[in-house]
């Protein structure tokens, strides 16, 4: 039997890159004689992950740029899709290029065409997401399913209509806690004998790197041997880093950039933040919780990420001093609990996950023949 030929669409496959971890954990725990899955990219970043794609036998295709003409654009989808192999579903998880792709989809026969919804905010900046939320609906037409990876992040896309969640699941064996381990990493960066605050994201208005960088300078007045290590990359990173220079904090924060070895960074973590303007339900607050590492996040996060009791929720309008109090509560009692049990019982264990979207797509080719 042929297995249901899968294709992802994807903004790109940048480590740290929460949609980009998200279908890489799922790619690697589907049961390949059953699902072959292929990539889409709108555009291409250099990473580890093009070797593992192509390791386990799937193809990575990159779309043109825009900006080298629309009928190439055109004629490059026509071609990925009027192949001899056709894809049985494609997984679209972007808004504005989804139009497009979904219509040349559709165009070529490919007979499920998911949409998934991933934030609760069509774009970072005004002007792309007034285009975003025009070009909306046309994705949505072209859909004949929809996804999502949280009821917010559903309801905001999809607002009454039908969608299926699938949970942003997680390798929970990875995260768990290591004490051997923290060691290693804190010995490794010479912060052994640091209070260690982390971070995990992309450096982009989302996320409020800045606000970020305000905390920890109020932090250090309170905890003066506090570090701050920040995992990530982005257009705002000199922006962020000249801010950080400004407030003389440049020998207390790492940025350490796009990693392979996060789940190995919680351990020597202490708290985690995540102050983001919006959120659909960041992968990285279920590694975090699976670390046993309590967290301070923003109550635009939905609160369907708390699946243990070690986050914290605070208002992004809260002063930073409150930030701060919230944080200092870990700094002379540190916690590090086991959470594997909390994290399979909510359905976030990717073993068991990966098996019900097997189902699904199942479910939904047969619907369609």
């Amino acid at each position: 039997m042929k297995p249901i030929r899968v294709l992802f669409v994807v903004p790109n496959l940048r480590v740290c890159n929460g949609v980009a971890t998200y279908t890489m954990n799922y790619f690697r725990n589907m049961n390949k004689e059953k699902i072959k899955i292929d990539f889409l990219l709108l555009n291409s970043i250099p990473t580890p992950y093009y070797d593992e794609i192509r390791q386990a036998g799937s193809n990575i295709k990159v779309l043109p740029p825009l900006k080298d003409g629309i009928l190439k654009y055109l004629k490059a989808l026509d071609s990925i899709f009027d192949c001899d192999e056709k894809y049985d579903i494609i997984h679209c998880n972007v808004i504005n290029a989804g139009a497009l792709i979904l219509k040349y989809a559709k165009k070529n026969g490919i007979k499920v065409r998911i949409l998934h919804s991933h934030a609760t905010k069509s774009a970072e900046k005004k002007i792309k997401e007034i285009r975003n939320n025009i070009i909306a609906p046309i994705t949505k037409h072209y859909s004949t399913d929809f996804f999502s990876c949280s009821k917010l992040a559903g309801d905001y896309l999809f607002g009454k209509s039908y969608y299926h969640i699938v949970n942003n699941a997680i390798d929970e064996s990875k995260y768990i806690f290591d004490n051997h381990k923290r060691e290693i990493v804190r010995n490794k960066f010479n912060i052994d004998k640091n209070f260690v605050v982390g971070t995990v994201g992309r450096f982009a208005p989302q996320k409020n790197p800045l606000f970020l960088v305000e905390i920890f300078f109020e932090l250090k007045k309170k905890c003066n041997n506090a570090k701050l290590l920040w995992v990530g990359s982005g257009f705002m990173e000199k922006e962020v880093k000249q801010k950080v220079d400004e407030l003389n904090l440049n020998n207390d924060v790492l940025f350490l950039g796009d990693r392979s070895d996060v789940q190995d960074l919680y351990q020597a973590m202490d708290v985690f933040l995540l102050p983001s303007i919006y959120e659909g339900l960041p992968l990285v607050g279920i590694e975090a919780q699976c670390s046993g590492l309590p967290m301070i996040v923003s109550d635009t996060v939905t609160t369907e990420m708390k699946i243990t009791d070690l986050v914290t929720f605070l208002s992004i309008k809260e002063p930073v001093k409150r930030w701060v109090e919230a944080i200092m509560v870990y700094v002379n009692n540190p916690m590090r609990i086991n959470t594997e049990k909390d994290i399979c019982n909510s359905g976030y264990s990717i073993k068991n996950e990966a098996k019900k979207l097997e189902r699904k797509y199942k479910i939904l080719v047969d619907k369609n023949k």
